[in-house]
């Protein structure tokens, strides 16, 4: 035994010293040496040559060209070589005596001569890559305008659901209300959205937003944010243009299914409120609780017994566990031929069903009192509030490669999302001196259709027609929203509140439909001119282009309450009836209820609109390093409004706007990875559909009431900015910008003077504002930020922006509604930061990375002389996501969102001095709860 132990020591030993010396002679030849690095260029036009291929003749080393043509080889012993260079198409060149030092960089420029022999035997059939970071970041260097963006391979690396979560990862962008997007910390009114280059619809009543949780993350190719103008881009906005492509064509064919759980604290295996409903609801839908067919146009005493046994009513309830969330999603990409047509489908599918359950605490206040530094409370309410998302999301893209110089898309996404929305209240009516418990149950649903059919054609080498047809349909319901209040009386428990007619708030029920159809036409045609200046690859180039858009909305909404049908012989006993049974038929008729119609025409508005917008710009490379891009954009715009105000007077206003909107951007290339920008852009911001309508909404859950204005005006603002921006290797970026805005007439929300504590959120112009601030940005690798191999696997993301905004009021108006004039922009945030830390394992396929997520408090609502500005708070975000291959087709996915779990707050501004503290008070706030999922995705080869 001691003989054979001996011998297995020497062995181990042997091993060792080979190891040690293997280990010794690759250091050594490591530090003996270099690398090989260039540019591969056409040798007619400059531009640079995506995938060409370098190699060092008589060895197996290599590497292909980057998305600016850039290759490098590394660890090249010392030595003189042979490169060839090639790429399809064109003449292969040899380059001989390439001389390697040790610890030095050889640097080649190579031009490759198109081979015209090759082109008649070879037709060239490809498409470059949109969805990597290196893509995106290459996009967003070649771009005109001031840019930001991320990448279906950034989003990858994440746990992000929706397009919502994933624009939080871009700079100078943040998110409110799980969808809304604000840019630099504007309000998000100041944002356009187009999807697949073609404007998106609002499916909100009281917003002008884009509900950005109807994209599911892994749809999503890429998303690029510009915050400058252009000719080439829609004239309005102030905080950004953004633009989402969905994915388009797949690296190969496949199928893959997506599982995947989630836990959130506080709602999963809890007791929620859950209202009964039609098995349809589980898939986004509810088609039976709306009002049916042979429904009157208008409830009143000669029909409302009929009108009661028609309409639904129930009013059951219960409290149950909530289930753990769930997603699933099934991708199929396919590559095919039709004939001599290279083709390309990419379609998927994708069903969630997510449940949130919170408490909110609900407070409003009366007058501040300086003695006790406190304000005088009108309620409290403890809200127990239940949702359910359901979506069912399908997108089916097609590609069509016709030839080398012509492509056809074809693009479909689909979205169908349902929100069951359930409140259970304990009201503590202090001004009133009474307690209640309130109910409200409501279900919205929204679908949306966009299909766009697009074609690239390379007329030449110099002419680029681009072409787009496009066309929406929205449609946003709430086919059952009931609300109701009780009350306690003494000795007798809580009775239903029943009003003497119909009202918003008690015993009533809401109906409501939207429709919205678009069509839209855009196109442009690019022409390059000129000849190359000091061999630089910028040319000159002229675009003209138009966009043309005619929408359509159609709203109606429709509200009711059950009173008593006869005063004197009402049976009083029925207002202490459980509020599930309170309204069963049997309840109805002389001594119970009847139903009562309280819409009218005010209640229903129809707006059409015509945008036609034509453009022209000139990219003129002033030097070999200077290039500017100068062009006008003329949009006419005329929104036609037809409704009823509240004195019955019929409205038929015509909105028409006709705006010149010139861009200047110029660019100055410092070297080969650094450039300046500076740009000038002149933009507006029209009124949304909704803003215009005098229509008056009743939220339940803030207990207040919102409407428009026929009087608004269209915004008009000057936008100025400079940004200096490093690309120190592929992949890699830092930026640094300034921005400043100027705004006529900006539109903010506020709380209308004169309704006292009975709170309604009014739209209107403020007179001026100025807005101007700072942003950074980082993407860079650990390794060569601190120069050390143990960090090569790191990767940090990190953005921030800085910002400051002061608004102008007519000062008569200020002083009579007793308006703060020295506050910023209503909602306004005055810094943002996001940042995240990557670790990518390729050797064994593990990903994990922490993010961070925060933006200021902005104001939420501008107040009067009777109530304060409202703000939300800032909030803390943590992720924590990890991805493992463990199989060659099998990846585990997981995380922990919203780590800190800080709370939702609303709080105003009680002392009216301008600053957050102790003394001021909270009128909302609560917990979302930390969130633990886990998926699984298989891909089938």
């Amino acid at each position: 035994m001691a003989c054979f132990a001996n011998r297995k020591m020497k062995e181990v030993k042997t091993k060792i010293v080979l190891i040690l010396a293997t280990l010794l002679t690759g250091i050594c030849a490591m530090a003996q040496s270099g690398t090989i690095s260039g540019t591969v260029t056409d040798g007619t036009t400059g531009e640079t040559l995506i995938g060409a291929t370098v190699v060092i003749k008589g060895t197996t080393q290599g590497a292909a060209t980057d998305f600016d043509g850039n290759f490098s080889i590394k660890a090249v012993k010392a030595g003189t070589y042979i490169v060839d260079v090639s790429y399809i198409s064109y003449t292969t060149k040899t380059i001989e005596k390439v001389v390697v030092i040790a610890n030095q960089t050889t640097n080649l420029k190579v031009s490759l001569v198109s081979d015209d022999k090759a082109l008649e035997a070879v037709e060239i059939v490809a498409t470059r890559k949109t969805g990597t970071e290196m893509s995106v970041i290459t996009e967003l260097k070649k771009a005109d305008q001031i840019a930001v963006g991320v990448s279906a391979a950034q989003i990858a690396k994440t746990q992000d659901r929706d397009a919502s979560a994933v624009i939080r990862r871009v700079p100078g962008v943040s998110i409110i209300d799980g969808r809304f997007v604000l840019i630099r910390g504007l309000n998000e009114r100041y944002n356009t959205v187009m999807l697949n280059d073609v404007i998106t619809p609002s499916l909100e009543v009281d917003k002008k937003a884009f509900s950005f949780d109807l994209i599911p993350s892994s749809l999503i190719d890429r998303m690029l944010v510009y915050k400058s103008g252009g000719a080439d881009l829609p004239g309005e906005f102030a905080g950004g243009v953004i633009k989402i492509y969905t994915k388009n064509i797949p690296d190969e064919n496949f199928v893959s299914l997506t599982l995947q759980g989630g836990y959130r604290q506080g709602t999963t295996f809890d007791k929620g409120i859950v209202k009964e409903g039609p098995s349809s609801r589980k898939f986004g839908y509810d088609k039976t609780s709306s009002l049916p067919g042979g429904f009157p146009d208008q409830v009143n005493f000669s029909n409302t017994a009929e009108a009661t046994k028609q309409i639904d009513n129930n009013w059951r309830y219960k409290q149950a566990n909530l289930n753990p969330d769930l997603r699933l999603n099934l991708s199929v990409g396919r590559k095919f031929n039709l004939g001599k047509v290279s083709a390309n489908n990419l379609t998927s599918i994708s069903y969630s069903n997510t449940w949130e359950n919170y408490v909110q605490t609900r407070n409003r206040y009366g007058q501040f009192d300086e003695a006790t530094q406190k304000s005088s409370r009108v309620f409290e309410y403890q809200d127990d509030y239940t949702r359910n998302n359901v979506g069912v999301g399908i997108i089916s893209n097609f590609n069509f490669i016709l030839s080398p110089k012509t492509r056809i898309d074809f693009r479909n996404f689909f979205n169908q999302n349902g929100r069951s929305e359930n409140t259970y209240r304990v009201a503590d009516n202090i001004a009133e001196g009474s307690q209640g418990r309130n109910y409200a149950f409501r279900f919205e649903q929204r679908s949306i259709y966009s299909g766009q059919l697009g074609g690239v054609h390379n007329v030449s080498d110099r002419d680029e027609l681009n072409w787009n047809l496009g066309y929406s349909l929205t449609d946003r319901s709430e086919p059952d929203y009931k609300r109701i209040r009780t009350q306690a009386i003494e000795g007798s428990g809580y009775q239903i509140v029943v009003p003497g007619g119909a009202n918003p708030f008690d015993a009533g029920m809401y109906y409501s439909k939207l429709k919205e159809s678009s069509v839209v036409a855009n196109g442009y045609w690019e022409h390059k001119l000129g000849e190359l200046v000091d061999g630089d690859r910028s040319q000159q180039k002229f675009k003209v282009g138009f966009y043309v858009e005619q929408k359509q909305r159609d709203f109606q909404a429709r509200w009711m309450s059950y009173t008593r049908a006869s005063p004197s012989t009402f049976n009083d006993s029925l207002l202490g009836v459980p509020v599930d049974h309170v309204f069963d038929e049997s309840n109805f008729g002389p001594t119970g209820f009847k139903l009562v119609e309280g819409s009218g025409p005010t209640d229903k508005y129809k707006i059409d609109n015509t945008l036609i917008a034509g453009y022209a710009s000139y990219s003129l490379p002033i030097t070999s390093k200077l290039n500017a891009v100068a062009g006008v954009r003329v949009e006419n715009n005329v929104m036609q409004l037809r409704t009823t105000d509240v004195s019955l007077n019929k409205i038929n206003k015509s909105y028409p706007v006709t705006a010149p909107i010139p861009s200047l951007n110029v660019t100055y290339n410092l070297n080969e990875k650094q450039l300046l920008r500076v740009a000038y852009s002149y933009s507006v911001n029209r009124p949304e559909f909704r803003e215009l309508a005098p229509f008056s909404y009743y939220d339940f859950n803030n207990d207040v009431t919102v409407r428009g204005d026929t009087n608004l005006k269209t915004a008009f603002i000057h936008n100025v900015d400079a940004r200096w921006e490093l690309y120190p290797s592929a992949g890699e970026l830092i930026t640094f910008g300034v921005f400043y805005k100027k705004f006529n007439n900006p539109i903010e929300r506020n709380i209308e003077p004169g309704t006292g504590t009975n709170f309604i959120y009014g739209i209107s112009n403020a007179k001026s504002a100025q807005n101007y601030g700072v942003e950074l940005e980082v993407r860079k690798s650990l390794q060569q930020l601190f120069d050390s191999k143990a960090l090569q696997r790191f990767t940090l993301l990190f953005n921030a922006s800085l910002i400051k905004s002061q608004i102008q009021l007519d000062k008569v108006l200020a002083e009579q509604n007793g308006l703060v004039s020295n506050r910023a922009l209503q909602g306004q945030s005055p810094y943002l930061v996001n940042a995240g830390i990557y670790y990518n394992d390729t050797d064994h396929n593990f990903q994990i990375n922490l993010l961070y997520n925060v933006f200021g408090k902005r104001i939420y609502a501008v107040g009067n002389q009777d109530n304060a500005d409202q703000y939300e708070m800032a909030r803390n975000v943590i992720d924590l996501n990890f991805t493992k291959q463990v199989a060659r087709n099998f990846e585990v996915r997981g995380g922990i969102s919203d780590i800190l779990n800080q709370q939702y707050r609303i709080i105003q501004d009680s002392n009216r001095d301008g600053k957050l503290n102790g003394t001021d008070e909270n009128i909302l706030k609560y917990s979302f709860g930390r969130y633990v999922s886990l998926g699984l995705t298989y891909k089938f080869n």
